[in-house]
Formats: C-alpha cells, structure tokens, sequence
C-alpha cells in the first residue's frame, strides 16, 4: 500500500525531498558564514587548554621533585643527626666501661695494699762463726755463746741448723685469721728430691693443724719449730742427703676472703768452692712457693 500510495501522489514527495535538501544547504551556508566571521586572532579551545595543562603538569611535577629532594635532606640530616648522637652514645659507654673497670682496679689495688699478707720465714740458725776475744781468729758457737769442740766440728756439727724453726707473720695492714695450717721437715736423697706436686694433708707432718682460727694482727707473728734427731742430720752435713722444710697455710682477711701461702726452704751446705754461706734459703719445686 506504501507503493501505491506513492504511486498515487508522486508530486508531494518531490516536494518533501526539495524541502529537505535545501534546508541542508541553507544550514550549511550559515555555519560557512559563522565560521568566516570569527577574528583570525582567536585562538580555539582546542589549541590553548592543552598548552595549560602541560604547564600545570609541569609545575606540579617540578614542586614535587623540590619537596622529594627536600624531604631527602631532611632525612640524610636526621640520619646524620642520629648517627651522632649514636657515636657519642657508644662513646659515652665505652667511657662509662673505663671509668668502672677503673674504679673496679682501684678497689682491688685498695684491698691488696690494706688486706692481711701471712708469709713465713726461717729463723736464722747457728752454730755461728764468732771472734775470739784478743785475737783476729773466729771459732763456732753455739746460739748461747758456748764454742763447739773439736769433735763437734770433725762430727759436721757446725754445717748443720742448731734448730729449725719458722715464723709466720701478718705484713699486712688489716687483721688475717689462720684457718688451717701443714708444714714437714723431710730429708731426701737428692736435691729438689720433694714430690713433683705438694703433698700437702695427705699424709701425717712435722706440725699439722686442719682448722683453727688464730687472729694475726697487723705484724702479729707466731713461732713454729720442729725436731730433727741429730744421727739423722749426720748425712745432711755431708750432702749425702738434703734437708727441706716445707708446707702452707690458709687464712682470712677482714673481707673474709680465703687465701693460701705456700713455702719451701732448703737447707744449704757448701761444697767445696761455694761461696754461698750455709743457712736457710727458699727455693725448692715449681708449685711449693706462692701467694694468694
């Protein structure tokens, strides 16, 4: 029915399709004629927004690198700053470490300068060469000024101790307690012949005290003496055998600290040659002499 309809008015529809295409040229001429009438000077949206942009872009992008390599000094200066102060830190310790350990020597170098020191030392022993009155000549005596006989010296009494006999003493400068004390005379058949270690309360000795507790004042000392049959010093007066007094002791100071001393002393009788005088001198094995 469309194509008959068409069929019967084929007039209008011609003037339809004049109507329409003359409107499209007219609008066509007008957006011409705007077109043309713009100034040549103006520039469009299209060609000024993007330029802003990109500057704006740009200016934000160049605030933020600023405040980036501002904020990264800051932080390299905190970093500076604590690294600093860590150092003087460290510093402040380590002389904190010094001043103790300082301290520290100091109280100990107090304590042993004021502390108790027992040591012991032998008595002197006789006979002894003295002068003879109203002449230069010298003959032996006994401690109690009597002379020895002839026989006395053809006998080796003369190189041989008159007695034996010790003194422990405090040298220290405070009070000491002895706790505990073991000391021998031993003969052995050769020299430094004692046991390689101290045998100290394992078997029974000349003087023999496990416990006690005797206060030693400031130069306070004690006197220990021990007997030795004369026939048994008969070969030590002719180095067939030698004479050792050895043994140690334990004891306090007023910091009721416990100490050792331990001690050998050998009786010496000159060979032929040796200058040295007979008497009492202490030595022996590595280990019979020390302090603590």
């Amino acid at each position: 029915m469309a194509a008959g309809a068409c069929q019967e008015h084929p007039q209008a529809l011609t003037a339809v399709l004049s109507f329409t295409s003359g409107g499209d040229q007219k609008a066509a001429k007008v957006d011409d004629r705007t077109a043309n009438s713009q100034p040549s000077g103006v520039f469009k949206p299209s060609e000024w927004v993007l330029p802003l942009i990109g500057v704006i872009t740009f200016l934000v992008i160049a605030w933020q690198s600023f405040e980036t390599r501002r904020a990264a000094n800051a932080t390299q200066k905190s970093v500076a700053v604590m690294e600093g102060q860590s150092r003087i830190l460290r510093d402040s310790v380590a002389a904190a470490e010094r001043a103790a350990d300082a301290a520290l020597l100091n109280a100990r170098a107090l304590i042993e300068s004021e502390r108790a020191w027992l040591l012991v030392r032998m008595v002197p022993a006789g006979p002894y060469l003295q002068p003879v009155a109203s002449s230069s000549a010298r003959e032996y005596a006994w401690g109690n000024g009597s002379r020895l006989t002839q026989e006395d010296i053809v006998g080796g009494k003369h190189l041989v101790p008159e007695s034996i006999a010790y003194i422990s003493q405090n040298y220290g400068r405070t009070s000491g307690w002895l706790t505990s004390l073991w000391c021998d005379a031993k003969i052995v058949p050769e020299i430094n012949g004692l046991p390689k270690k101290p045998d100290y309360f394992t078997r029974p000795a000349s003087i023999v005290i496990p416990k006690c507790d005797d206060l030693y004042a400031p130069g306070g000392d004690r006197t220990g003496r021990i007997t030795i049959p004369w026939a048994d010093l008969v070969p030590v007066s002719r180095r067939q055998s030698f004479l050792y007094v050895y043994g140690m002791f334990t004891y306090r100071d007023v910091w009721n600290k416990s100490h050792e001393t331990g001690f050998c002393f050998y009786w010496h009788v000159p060979p032929a040659g040796d200058l040295d005088p007979k008497g009492w001198y202490q030595e022996g094995p590595e280990g019979y002499n020390y302090q603590t």
